[in-house]
């Protein structure tokens, strides 16, 4: 039986709200994993397209650009459709658009086919975190949303080990494809299993205002505008999308480093 999600938590979690959550914190695992996995198959990438360092540059901007552009319209789509369904099928188109990168033979399908990543992946954040906002109560709200982050932490700590063996074992394109089966078992799980109230949510979505209205008492206060610009500053030189890839190059390139020691940095 699936997990029935409605929207006042405030009597505690739902029966099943657990298998709700691991699900979660799963499909934020692979979808990590994915991101520290790219950065080990660039250079790969590189040698086999005859690339330069600015050909992963473009790539990373224009499939970023469309996973971010994607996550703007969750405010619109959570009220037309219910948010496990979001979920499970981003993970699914996740999970093919990989597969499909793995048969990539030049850069532009690699961007058509990562953009297709990004785009399934893209859910993940706004719409998981909301979701376990309205299944847990405020007093294991911060577990559940944390427990959901540290998801994508495991993923993150595992792949450079088992990615890059697998890279070395089958090649990148086969280890990237292979990346895309956990996301369509996670994605075909959630879809399975998980299920809302969506009429009710809707409706008190639609109570509390339109998505603009939403959108405008944010920007109207002084400390989410300065949360906002603090984080449009820090996304644009953290971590695994953009700082990894162009470090391993660097280590890998001008340093010297081995394979073994940039993936255990």
């Amino acid at each position: 039986m699936g997990t029935d999600i409605g929207t006042d938590p405030s009597t505690g979690s739902p029966k099943g709200s657990g298998l709700t959550l691991a699900l979660l914190a799963f499909s934020h695992a692979v979808v990590h994993a994915l991101s520290a996995l790219l950065p080990l198959a660039y250079p790969y990438v590189i040698k086999q397209f005859a690339l330069q360092a600015g050909d992963i540059g473009l790539l990373i901007a224009i499939t970023s650009a469309v996973g971010g552009l994607m996550q703007l319209s969750y405010g619109f789509l959570t009220r037309r459709v219910a948010r496990p369904v979001l979920l499970g099928a981003g993970q699914i188109v996740f999970g093919v658009f990989l597969m499909v990168a793995g048969l990539a033979q030049n850069l532009g399908q690699l961007i058509a086919a990562i953009s297709g990543v990004r785009i399934g992946s893209s859910p993940q954040h706004p719409v998981g975190n909301a979701l376990l906002s309205d299944l847990y109560p405020a007093t294991r709200r911060g577990f559940a949303i944390s427990a959901h982050i540290s998801g994508g932490n495991v993923g993150t700590l595992l792949v450079p080990f088992v990615g890059l063996a697998l890279i070395h074992a089958i090649g990148w394109q086969a280890t990237v494809a292979v990346f895309g089966i956990p996301a369509l078992l996670a994605g075909g799980t959630i879809l399975l299993t998980v299920r809302e109230d969506h009429g009710a949510y809707r409706r008190a979505a639609e109570a509390s205002g339109t998505p603009r209205e939403h959108f405008l008492a944010v920007i109207a206060r002084k400390d989410l505008r300065a949360i906002l610009g603090a984080s449009l500053v820090a996304a644009g030189g953290r971590g695994l999308d953009i700082v990894a890839p162009f470090m391993l190059l660097y280590l890998q390139g001008p340093l010297g480093l081995s394979e073994e020691t940039t993936a255990l940095l």
